[in-house]
C-alpha cells in the first residue's frame, strides 16, 4: 500500500501491511501494522481499526494514553 501525508501531503511511501498479535495490559487482540522500507517515516499511531478499540488521548504532545473500550 501507499502511505501518504506523514511528512508532507506531497509525499507518499510504499509500505507492507501485516496483521500481528498484540496486547495492551490483559487485553490481547490482532491489529494491522504497516512497515515502510523508508527510514524517513517515523513511528505513527494509525487510524485503521484503532479508533474502534481504544479511546486515545494525547497529553501535551508527549504522552499517549490508551483506554480500552469494553
Amino acid at each position: 500500500m501507499y502511505v501518504g501525508g506523514v511528512l508532507s501531503s506531497d509525499m507518499s511511501f510504499n509500505a507492507f501491511v501485516h496483521r500481528i498479535k498484540a496486547r495492551v495490559g490483559d487485553h490481547p487482540f490482532e491489529m494491522p501494522v504497516a512497515i515502510s522500507l523508508s527510514s524517513a517515516i517515523p513511528p505513527i499511531w494509525g487510524r485503521r481499526e484503532a479508533p474502534d478499540r481504544f479511546t486515545v488521548s494525547f497529553v501535551e504532545g508527549r504522552e499517549l494514553v490508551l483506554e480500552i473500550k469494553e
